[in-house]
C-alpha cells in the first residue's frame, strides 16, 4: 500500500509540473527562445529529484521518473529541450553511479530518441497525441530498455522479465497520463489563441460590410452591431444587452402597420421592405433576419441585415419626375438629338444640340440642316439622299463639318435612323462632336512623323514584317544596307527580291528570314549575335533583336528587327582575346600567384602558382567557373584571421583604389603578401588584378638583419661606455699626478 501511494505521490509532482509547465508555455509560448530554457529548467529540476529520490519497486527495478521526464519534455517542446533534460538526467545518473557507464547511457537516451520520433511525426501531423498513442510510446520506450538490460546487465533473466512486466505498466501509463496533462494544456492555449483570432475576424467582417448589422441571441437580446447600425440611427447609447423590440420600431413600408419581430421560432424575413425607427430616428429599409444555427442544428440566434434604401427611394423619384414628360429624358442626354421630318426640317432639339451650336430651339424649328453646315466642307454630302435612305428603314452614319452661331466649325459623327416622335414618323439624328477626336488623329499622325524621323536617323538596321514575311515598315539605314529604295522593298518578300538585289545581299536577306521563322516559332524575344555579309563581300558582325507580337488569338501579326553594328566591338574583342594570351603566358611563368577578375567578380585567369601557394586541389578551370566572392571565402579559411582577410580584400575596389598592398598570416604559420591593381582601359576599370606571394622566408630574413643590427649596436655601445670609462680614469691619473708636480702621463685628445 505504501509503494502504491509513493507511486502516486511521484506521479502526482510529475502531473503538477506538467500543468505548470502548461501555464508557463501559455504566458512565454510566443518568447520560443526563453520558452525553451525555462521548460528544460522545470524539468531538469523535476528529473533532479526523481532521480535523487528514486522508489524501490523490486529488489533490481527503482523508480526514479526520468525516463518519463525526458520523453514528455522531449515530445511536446522539441529535441532542445529534450536534449538539455537527457544530459542532465544522465550525467545526475551517473554521479550516483549505482550503474555501469554505458548502460547509463543507454538507457538514459533511449527515451529521448524514441520521442524525438514520435516528435517528428506529431509536427507533421502524422499522429495524433491520445492516451492510446502515448501509451504505444511508453511501451516502446520499455521495451527497448529491456533489451539493452538483456544485453549490457549481469542480471537472472527472470528477475529482468518481472522488472519488465512492472516497468512495461508504470511507464507507459505514468507517460500517457502526464502528456495528456501537457497536451491539453498547449491545445488549450492555441484554441483561445484561435476562438481570439476568429472573434477579431468575426467583429471585422461585420464591421467591414456596408449594412447595418444586428446580432441577437434566440430571444431577441442585442449582442452586437456594426458602426453601419449605429450611424444610421445615430445612436450613442450602449444597446448591447436590450432587447431588439424594445428599442426599434418596425412599420410596414406599404401599409405603415406596426409589427413585432418574432423571435424564439425559426421565422426568417427575406428583403422585406419596412420602415425602422429608433428614437427619433426613422429611415425605410429593406430587412433580411436568418437563423444563426449549428451544426446539429441548434438555434443560436438572428442575423439581422438592415439595408438602407434612401438613395434608392430618392432615385426612383427623380425617375419618375423625369419620366413624367419626353422632354425630361430628351435633355437628360448629353449628345445633340435632332427630330426632322421626311424633308430634313427640324422637329424639335435637345440641350445637347443648343449647347452645341449657340442656337435656341426656336432659332432650330423648322428649318433644315444646311444652315449648320460649314461653307465648302460638306459638298460631298448628298442630304436629300441621305434622307430618303433614311426614311425606308436604312440607317445613315456619316460625317458632317458644322458651323457654330459664333461662326467656328467643327466636324462631328451624325448617325439617322427612322422612329417615332408622339405618334408621328420622324427621323432621330444623334451628332458627336468629333473635334477632340480629330486633333487626337492628328496627334497621332505627328507622333508618327516623329517616330518615322527618329527610326531614320539612327545608324541601327530596322525593321518590321507582317504575318505574310512581307516588309512594312524599315528605316533608311536597311535600306543603304541593302541598296534598295523603298518602293522596291515595300509590302515584298525576301523571295521577290531575286531579280533586283545581288547574290551575298539576298544571301543576308535569307540568313535573317531563317532566324526570323525561328523567332515565330519559339514566340519569344529572340537575341543573337549573327556575321552578315554586305556589298565587296565585307563581313560585319550584328547584335540582332528579333521581336514577335501576335494577335489575341495567338495568331502572328508583326515581327520587329533591330540590328546594331557591333564589328568594332567584335575586333576589340578579338585584340582584347590575344591580349589576354600574351598575358596568359607571363602569368603562368610568373613566381607568384595571380587572379584576375572582371568587373562582375567574374574571374577569367589564375595560375598554377596560386593553387600550389594555398595548397589548393581544384583545377583552374574549376576556379575559373567560381566568382572571386567564392575563391576569396576558400582561401579566408586558410587564414589565422579570416575577417581581417575579408575586410582588407574588399577595400581595394570598394574604394576604387588604383593599387593596394597588404600582409597577412595564413593559419599555418605563413607571411601572404597580397598585391591589387586596377587595369583601366578607356579611362574605366575593366579588370582587377590580384597577386600573392609566399614573403615567409624574407620576413624571417629581415627578422634575423634586424637581431643582427641591435645586437651590433648593443656591443658598440658597450665599447663606446667602456672607452669613456677608460678616458675618465686616464683624466683622473693626470690631474693626481698634476697635483703631484709631477707631468701628465697620458695625451687625452678631446
Amino acid at each position: 500500500m505504501e509503494l502504491f501511494e509513493r507511486l502516486v505521490f511521484n506521479l502526482s509532482i510529475i502531473v503538477t509540473v506538467c500543468f505548470i509547465s502548461t501555464i508557463i508555455y501559455e504566458k512565454i509560448h510566443n518568447l520560443k527562445r526563453s520558452n525553451q530554457i525555462i521548460q528544460s529548467l522545470l524539468f531538469i529540476v523535476l528529473s533532479a529529484y526523481s532521480i535523487t529520490n528514486p522508489i524501490k519497486i523490486t529488489d533490481i527495478f527503482f523508480f526514479d521518473g526520468r525516463t518519463i521526464i525526458i520523453s514528455i519534455s522531449t515530445l511536446f517542446f522539441g529535441w532542445v529541450t529534450g536534449l538539455l533534460v537527457t544530459v542532465s538526467s544522465f550525467i545526475i545518473r551517473a554521479i550516483k553511479g549505482e550503474m555501469v557507464f554505458h548502460t547509463t547511457f543507454l538507457v538514459t537516451f533511449t527515451p529521448y530518441l524514441v520521442a524525438l520520433i514520435f516528435n517528428y511525426y506529431r509536427t507533421k501531423k502524422s499522429i495524433s497525441i491520445s492516451f492510446y498513442n502515448l501509451f504505444l510510446m511508453g511501451i516502446s520506450i520499455s521495451i527497448i530498455i529491456f533489451i539493452i538490460l538483456m544485453t549490457f546487465a549481469t542480471l537472472p533473466f527472470e528477475r529482468l522479465l518481472t522488472t519488465q512486466i512492472i516497468a512495461s505498466i508504470v511507464y507507459p501509463i505514468f507517460i500517457a497520463l502526464s502528456g495528456l496533462v501537457i497536451h491539453y494544456g498547449i491545445n488549450r492555449v492555441h484554441l483561445l489563441e484561435s476562438i481570439k483570432e476568429s472573434e477579431l475576424k468575426w467583429k471585422a467582417t461585420i464591421q467591414s460590410i456596408s449594412e447595418g448589422i444586428i446580432i441577437s441571441d434566440f430571444n431577441g437580446k442585442i449582442i452586437n452591431v456594426n458602426n453601419v447600425v449605429k450611424k444610421l440611427f445615430d445612436i450613442e447609447i450602449e444597446i448591447l444587452g436590450s432587447n431588439f423590440n424594445d428599442l426599434f420600431t418596425v412599420r410596414d413600408y406599404y401599409n405603415t402597420s406596426i409589427f413585432k419581430i418574432n423571435f424564439g421560432f425559426s421565422n426568417e424575413l427575406k428583403g422585406k421592405k419596412v420602415f425602422i425607427k429608433f428614437n427619433h430616428v426613422e429611415i425605410p429599409a429593406v430587412i433580411y433576419m436568418n437563423v444563426i444555427s449549428e451544426e446539429s442544428n441548434l438555434n443560436l440566434g438572428y442575423v439581422i441585415v438592415i439595408r438602407d434604401i434612401r438613395d434608392e427611394i430618392e432615385s426612383q423619384i427623380k425617375l419618375l419626375e423625369s419620366e413624367k414628360t419626353f422632354r425630361g429624358i430628351f435633355n437628360s442626354i448629353n449628345e445633340a438629338i435632332y427630330i426632322h421630318d421626311f424633308n430634313g426640317n427640324f422637329i424639335d432639339v435637345n440641350e445637347g444640340a443648343i449647347q452645341m451650336y449657340g442656337y435656341s430651339r426656336e432659332e432650330f424649328i423648322g428649318r433644315t440642316p444646311s444652315f449648320l453646315s460649314a461653307e465648302g466642307k460638306n459638298d460631298d454630302i448628298d442630304l436629300f439622299d441621305i434622307w430618303n435612305k433614311a426614311s425606308q428603314g436604312e440607317p445613315q452614319i456619316f460625317e458632317f463639318w458644322g458651323r457654330r452661331k459664333n461662326g467656328t466649325i467643327f466636324p462631328k459623327i451624325v448617325s439617322i435612323y427612322p422612329g417615332e416622335y408622339f405618334g408621328k414618323k420622324v427621323l432621330i439624328a444623334v451628332a458627336l462632336d468629333i473635334s477632340t477626336l480629330k486633333a487626337a488623329q492628328q496627334k497621332i499622325i505627328e507622333q508618327e512623323n516623329l517616330l518615322r524621323t527618329l527610326l531614320n536617323s539612327t545608324p541601327d538596321l530596322i525593321y518590321i514584317k507582317d504575318d505574310k514575311d512581307r516588309w512594312v515598315e524599315f528605316n533608311k539605314t536597311f535600306t543603304e544596307l541593302f541598296q534598295l529604295s523603298p518602293d522596291q522593298i515595300m509590302l515584298k518578300k525576301v523571295e521577290d527580291l531575286y531579280k533586283t538585289v545581288d547574290n551575298s545581299l539576298i544571301n543576308t536577306l535569307f540568313t535573317l528570314s531563317k532566324i526570323e521563322e525561328e523567332t515565330w516559332i519559339k514566340k519569344s524575344i529572340y537575341r543573337i549575335e549573327q556575321e552578315l555579309k554586305f556589298k565587296n563581300d565585307s563581313a560585319n558582325y550584328f547584335d540582332l533583336i528579333f521581336i514577335p507580337i501576335f494577335t489575341d488569338d495567338n495568331e502572328r501579326k508583326n515581327l520587329i528587327v533591330i540590328g546594331r553594328d557591333i564589328t568594332v566591338k567584335k575586333l576589340d574583342e578579338v585584340e582584347k582575346q590575344i591580349m589576354l594570351n600574351k598575358l596568359n603566358i607571363v602569368i603562368d611563368n610568373f613566381d607568384g600567384g595571380i587572379l584576375l577578375e572582371n568587373t562582375k567578380n567574374q574571374i577569367e585567369i589564375v595560375n598554377d602558382n596560386l593553387l600550389k601557394l594555398f595548397k589548393l586541389n581544384h583545377k583552374k578551370e574549376q576556379i575559373t567557373l567560381m566568382n572571386s566572392k567564392e575563391f576569396f571565402d576558400i582561401i579566408k579559411n586558410l587564414m589565422d584571421n579570416p575577417n581581417q582577410f575579408v575586410r582588407l580584400i574588399q577595400e581595394p575596389i570598394k574604394f576604387q583604389l588604383s593599387s593596394y598592398q597588404f600582409e597577412i598570416n595564413t593559419s599555418d604559420n605563413r607571411n601572404i603578401e597580397v598585391t591589387y591593381f586596377s587595369i583601366f582601359y578607356e579611362n574605366k576599370i575593366v579588370n582587377h588584378l590580384w597577386i600573392f606571394r609566399d614573403v615567409t622566408k624574407t620576413r624571417l630574413i629581415e627578422k634575423k638583419l634586424k637581431s643582427q643590427i641591435s645586437e651590433l649596436e648593443r656591443i658598440n655601445k658597450t665599447m663606446i661606455e667602456r672607452e669613456m670609462k677608460m678616458i675618465e680614469l686616464k683624466q683622473e691619473i693626470n690631474d693626481l699626478l698634476t697635483k703631484s708636480g709631477l707631468p701628465p702621463k697620458y695625451n687625452i685628445i678631446k
